[in-house]
This record gives structure tokens, sequence and C-alpha cells, in this order.
């Protein structure tokens, strides 16, 4: 599995991996419209008040989006989309102020589930290895593990289908509203170019909503990668991006680099292809080292 943004090199990759399954990220999803209203608010705001009027009309968003709060009259829902707190024509500020969009209030929907789900998980790994007790081995760990994504996947394939299909309904409504070229229509078209990688987070328990998590981690790298960008040689630039992969694994274990680095580099010499490398990955290297101390 992939999961990325939808940058066209990603779409490519797939392409020439017939195997790789491509999912898209739902916080960059997100910010394009975010972006889009923060630019222009006043054009989201008017297209939002006509299709949310019509939708609303029609049936479509009174069940789902009612329940979030979203659909009050389709004027004072537009104004304050839009960012304008005052209702139209009186100086009466909004009691309850919508978020930009009653997307944003759905996506919050999906990562609200999420966020549930996951405590309830790590709860349960709290009952079962308390902190201080001794770490379960590799086939346990694995076999809980599973456990927690089966449960994720029946999870979602309950909660989500409804939520994605009012996101769909709102983004397709916008896409025959909106001017294509517009902020609001270059962020609607992101959404649905890329509605199939979104939306089949559903089917794949191991993924996330987004690649935050990867994101961060690769941060370093691409703040400084113009200082490093004649790195030489092309075998230079994989050795990099080997010590880049296992420094940026310390960090996601709590292993100091340097005790790492140097337990590894006078280890390394006497050992052959016919060891086991994989004791010397970060992770497993991490819990050995509790074992000797214990």
């Amino acid at each position: 599995i992939l999961q990325s943004d939808g940058y066209s090199v990603y779409e490519s990759y797939i392409k020439k991996h017939p195997g790789v399954i491509w999912l898209n990220c739902w916080v960059h999803a997100r910010r394009e419209f975010f972006d889009a209203l923060a630019s222009s608010p006043r054009e989201a705001g008017q297209a939002l008040e006509l299709n949310l009027k019509r939708a609303v009309e029609s049936g479509r968003l009174s069940q789902a989006v009612g329940r979030l709060g979203v659909v009050q009259s389709a004027p004072c829902t537009a104004r304050c989309a839009s960012g304008l707190s005052e209702h139209p024509g009186t100086s009466t500020s909004c009691e309850n102020p919508l978020p930009p969009t009653a997307l944003f209030r759905l996506i919050g929907k999906l990562y609200t589930y999420e966020r549930k789900l996951n405590a309830k998980h790590e709860a349960k790994r709290a009952v079962r290895w308390p902190p201080g007790s001794c770490s379960p081995d590799a086939q346990t760990r694995a076999a809980y593990e599973r456990e927690c994504h089966v449960k994720r996947q029946r999870f979602r394939q309950r909660k989500f289908p409804k939520i994605l299909q009012q996101l769909h309904d709102l983004a397709t409504s916008w896409a025959v509203t909106v001017f294509p070229k517009s902020p609001l229509g270059q962020a609607t078209k992101y959404g649905l170019n890329h509605w199939r990688q979104l939306a089949a987070v559903t089917k794949h328990d191991v993924a996330r909503l987004d690649n935050n998590s990867v994101e961060n981690a690769v941060r370093p790298c691409t703040l400084g990668r113009k200082n490093w960008l004649f790195i030489g040689h092309p075998d230079a630039g994989q050795r990099n991006a080997i010590l880049y992969s296992l420094l940026a694994s310390c960090q996601r274990h709590k292993v100091n680099p340097f005790d790492y680095l140097r337990d590894v580099l006078t280890r390394l010499p006497g050992m052959t292809n016919r060891d086991d490398l994989t004791v010397l990955i970060p992770s497993r290297w991490a819990a050995t080292q509790k074992v000797k101390s214990v």
C-alpha cells in the first residue's frame, strides 16, 4: 500500500507497479478546500449557500448532515461558512458558528471515529501489557495487531460509508456550480479526481486516514535537502537515504541514535550475510537493550 497526496509522480509509479494499492491522504484533501475558502471566502460562501439549499430541498443532506448540526437556513449556513459571522441584514452574530463548510464537519466526523477506536485499542493494550511488564513476543504482538486491524476494518465499513456519501454529494454539487478554475473549483476537482483513493481507506485496515506521520518524519530531510542537493554520486545518495531511514526509525522508537550507531557499527564487522541482521534494525535493537537492562 502506498499512501500519499495526489502528486502525479505517485500516479505514474502506480501505473508501472500494478501490485501496489494507492491510497490518498485526507489531510491533503481537506487542506485544498481550506485554502480555497481562505483565499476566496465570498465566492465559497455563495457556492455553499446555493448548493446546500438545493441539497436540503432534494433531501440528500437532511439526514446525515442534519444530525451533525450543519443545516440551518441556507443563508445563515453560507454566511457562517464564508467566515462572515453576522447574519445578513442584521448585527446579530450566529449563536453557533459553523466550521468553514459542512465538508470540514464531515471529515472531522471520520477523525472522531478513528480517534475513539485508537483510544479503545490503546486501552486494551495497556490492560494486556501494563507499563513495566515484560514485552510480548513478536508472534503474540503480531496476532494482537491483526485482531485490531480486523476490528478497524469492520468499524470503518460500518461507520464511514454514509459520511463518505455525504462528502461526495457535496463535492459533486459544487463541481457543477463553481468556476472550474476558481480555488474552490480546483479543490473540488482534486477531491473528485482522487475520490476512489480517498474512499478506499474503508477497505484497508492497515492504512491511516492520512500520512501525517510520514510527512513529519521526512520533514527534517525536506527542509535540508537544498543544502545536500549535490550529493556527489548516486551511490552516495543511496547510502544517505539508508542512514536517514535508520535515524528516523531511531527517533520513532525513542532510541538514542549515537548509542545505536556505535553499537551496530561495532558489531557489523564481525557479522556475515548468514547472520540474522534484522536484530540490528532500531525496533528490534531497542527490544534487546531492554532485555539486557533487566
